[in-house]
C-alpha cells in the first residue's frame, strides 16, 4: 500500500513575508552614501576655496576658520547624533543628515552676496570691478 503524502508537500518550500534587500546591499548601499556625503561635505571644501575666495573677497583664515567652526559644530553633534543612532533611528538621523547637507551645499551656491553673509552693505562701486582686491 502506498502512503499519500501530506496535502502541500508536493507544493514546495513555504515562502515567509516578503524581506528587504539582503545584508550585502544594505552595506553597500551605506558604503556608497557615506563615500558620497564625505565627498561633498569633508573633501570637496578644498576645492571650493579658491573661487569663494575670488567671489566674496575673503582670506584664506577667514574661509578656513568658517571650515574650522562648522567642523567644531559637527564635532559636538556627534555625541546626541550618535544617541539617536543607537536608540534606533539611524535610517532617520542618515536622511535628515543627508537632506540637511544637501540644501546647505544648495545654500551655498546660491548665495546672493557677500553682504547676506557678513550682514553688511557691500560699497557701492562706481569704477569698473577689477576682481576682489579692488573692492568691488
Amino acid at each position: 500500500m502506498t502512503e499519500t503524502p501530506p496535502a502541500g508537500a508536493l507544493a514546495g518550500p513555504k515562502r515567509g513575508p516578503k524581506r528587504g534587500p539582503g545584508y550585502a546591499a544594505t552595506v553597500a548601499a551605506l558604503a556608497v552614501g557615506q563615500i558620497l556625503n564625505w565627498a561633498a561635505l569633508y573633501y570637496a571644501f578644498s576645492s571650493f576655496v579658491l573661487p569663494m575666495q575670488a567671489s566674496l573677497g575673503w582670506g584664506k583664515p577667514m574661509l578656513m576658520g568658517a571650515y574650522t567652526g562648522g567642523l567644531a559644530v559637527w564635532g559636538a553633534a556627534t555625541y546626541a547624533v550618535g544617541a539617536a543612532i543607537d536608540a534606533g533611528h539611524g535610517r532617520a538621523v542618515m536622511t535628515t543628515g543627508s537632506l540637511l547637507a544637501g540644501l546647505g551645499i544648495a545654500a551655498q551656491a546660491w548665495w546672493p552676496a557677500r553682504s547676506a553673509m557678513t550682514r553688511r552693505p557691500m560699497p557701492p562701486c562706481t569704477r569698473p570691478c577689477a576682481g576682489p582686491a579692488s573692492g568691488c
